[in-house]
């Protein structure tokens, strides 16, 4: 190790030192002397001070005195000469036991003895330290006091007597003890104590360490699950305790005690605090603690309402829906179910549901039951955060994801091609439907422009045209079928009818009637546009009506009346009346 690496440690071992030695008391010098006990007539002389003997010519202090030296005895080897010429004498005499000491005189020739006494002390005075007026508590190496605390110190000396005696608290200055010392402060103390007898003997010091607590204990009330209302009101069930947890940071807590409501009394806390038995409704509970040392906390409350009613489950269905009997839905896929429920006191804690007696699942949002038809079984329950259970309540459903099956007919005039069903504004159109789980709710059709009707009686289409008659069902619960359509036209205008003769007229222009020759063949025809010709009806001069099959001969002389008529295919009638002559 280098010089400069042994100065500093020197240096770090001395600054130790120096701080140790700031941090405690240091005791007073104290010189030793001579003490004269006037009252009881004795001289105490410090042990290993040296002292001298001289003779006076008088009592008197002021007296001349003469100082006895030790004398050579060559005869004796105890003889007190030194090696260097010096006597015991010329150092003093010094005494090296505590007690009763005396220069004893014996005079050979009357006999007369003189016992000139004095006491040596080297006691060291006894002192000790009590701790009064106060609750005290002792946990491992620590003591604790609680309020009004003081001490008192006592020493005792078998010699000399005590002189007095000196206290310093937590490592100040020492100072005369002249009275009892009060602690009103709450800390961690150290009195350092000792006594100085009547010659200067000083007594070892002794250390006192303890503690002041002034500080009552802190007691929380402490339930788990608890909740909280709007009013910040605590809520508990009877399943639930409450725990009262206490706490002293120095003597510690000695005893917790509670009482309920209107009790006279308080109990001492042993444990958890059922509820059990507490009706619904405002509660209070009181309660306190003490600690080691008698500090006693202020009474403390904790107000709660018992909460034992479980929330009231509902469950509801947001969407399609049809009740045919009270309590029995009819359901779409589409249909979501929402389940709710309500707590008087408290929260709810949880909303769960089960489907056909599956497990019950955490309900978080609507939903749908199910995508397949059928019959279900819904059973919702619900818990508040105290943990009260509700019976479920029960919904049964019926599913129904099929749409309903619709027709057309016609009441009327109609007929049909191979793409379109040809009708006039006498045709009645029905439509029917049929749904075998919810029932037909409404049929919706539309052939012009879109506009939508909804059916109610047979209907017929008045203006003349070519349309698509589009028409779907709708059940109870809204499953809606497939659009169904139809090419419909309708034909309100008769067929347009034509004659034609095989021979020229034989009449000028200007006459009002036509001349033909004898044996001339009349030949009828008819056209229309939509239904088409059905046939074509003949009369001549208003007999009977026959059906034009083939082209008529004409043979009969004079003017003829013929009355034509011809039918569509719906019915559709137009009739032309002409005139004509036959001659020769």
């Amino acid at each position: 190790m280098s010089r400069y690496a042994r100065f500093l440690v020197l240096l770090v071992v001395l600054q130790v030192v120096a701080q140790e030695t700031a941090s405690k008391a240091v005791v007073l010098e104290h010189a030793k002397k001579v003490y004269v006990d006037n009252q009881r007539k004795r001289l105490y002389w410090p042990l290993g001070k040296p002292f001298w003997v001289r003779l006076a010519e008088s009592p008197d202090s002021t007296a001349k005195s003469y100082l006895l030296t030790s004398e050579i005895d060559s005869a004796k080897p105890e003889s007190d000469v030194k090696l260097d010429g010096t006597t015991a004498t010329d150092k003093g005499i010094r005494l090296d036991m505590s007690g009763k000491q005396a220069l004893r005189w014996y005079n050979m020739v009357t006999g007369e003895k003189h016992n000139l006494r004095f006491y040596s002390d080297g006691d060291l005075p006894v002192c000790d330290i009590k701790l009064l007026n106060a609750p005290s508590y002792v946990s491992g190496t620590t003591s604790y006091f609680g309020k009004g605390l003081s001490f008192e110190l006592h020493a005792e000396d078998k010699s000399s007597g005590v002189e007095q005696m000196y206290v310093s608290v937590n490592n100040g200055p020492y100072q005369p003890y002249t009275a009892a010392l009060n602690f009103t402060t709450q800390m961690n103390y150290t009195v350092s104590f000792y006594a100085v007898d009547n010659v200067g003997n000083v007594s070892v010091p002794v250390k006192k360490h303890f503690a002041v607590d002034l500080t009552p204990p802190t007691t929380k009330a402490i339930s788990e699950k608890s909740f909280t209302n709007s009013e910040n009101k605590i809520i508990l069930s009877r399943l639930q305790t409450i725990s009262l947890i206490a706490n002293d940071s120095l003597s510690g807590v000695k005893e917790t005690f509670f009482k309920f409501d209107a009790d006279v009394n308080f109990f001492p806390y042993k444990g958890a605090l059922y509820l059990r038995n507490f009706k619904d409704g405002e509660h209070t509970l009181t309660f306190y603690s003490v600690d080691n040392v008698g500090n006693e906390e202020q009474k403390m409350s904790l107000s709660f309402i018992i909460d034992n009613l479980a929330p009231v489950p509902a469950v509801t269905l947001n969407g399609d829906q049809f009740e045919p009997k009270k309590g029995q839905f009819i359901v779409s896929p589409r249909t979501q179910l929402v389940a709710t429920a309500t707590d008087a006191s408290s929260s709810v804690g949880s909303v769960e549901f089960s489907i056909n007696n599956s497990a019950f699942t955490v309900y978080t949002n609507p939903f749908p039951v199910s995508a397949v038809p059928g019959r279900f079984i819904v059973n919702v329950r619900a818990s508040d955060k105290l943990g009260n259970l509700s019976q479920p309540t029960t919904l049964i459903l019926t599913v129904d994801a099929k749409a309903p099956h619709s027709a057309h007919s016609f009441a009327g005039p109609i007929y049909k091609t191979d793409y379109t069903t040809i009708i006039t504004p006498a045709t009645k159109i029905t439509l029917s439907s049929l749904d075998d789980i919810s029932g037909l709710k409404s049929i919706h059709y539309s052939y012009e422009n879109d506009k939508t009707h909804t059916y109610s009686t047979p209907f017929s289409i008045p203006n003349e045209g070519s349309y698509i008659l589009k028409y779907h069902g709708v059940d109870n619960v809204n499953n809606q079928e497939e659009l169904q359509m139809i090419a419909v036209a309708v034909d309100n205008t008769p067929p347009v009818i034509n004659e034609t003769f095989s021979t020229p007229k034989l009449s000028a222009s200007t006459e009002p009637v036509s001349q033909f020759q004898k044996s001339t063949m009349m030949f009828l025809q008819a056209t229309d546009n939509l239904a088409g010709l059905n046939s074509i009806w003949y009369s001549f001069d208003g007999g009977k009506e026959f059906k034009y099959e083939k082209p008529i001969r004409l043979e009969k002389k004079g003017e003829h009346k013929v009355v034509i008529r011809a039918v569509d295919n719906v019915g559709n009638t137009s009739q032309k009346t002409i005139a004509f002559a036959i001659k020769e």
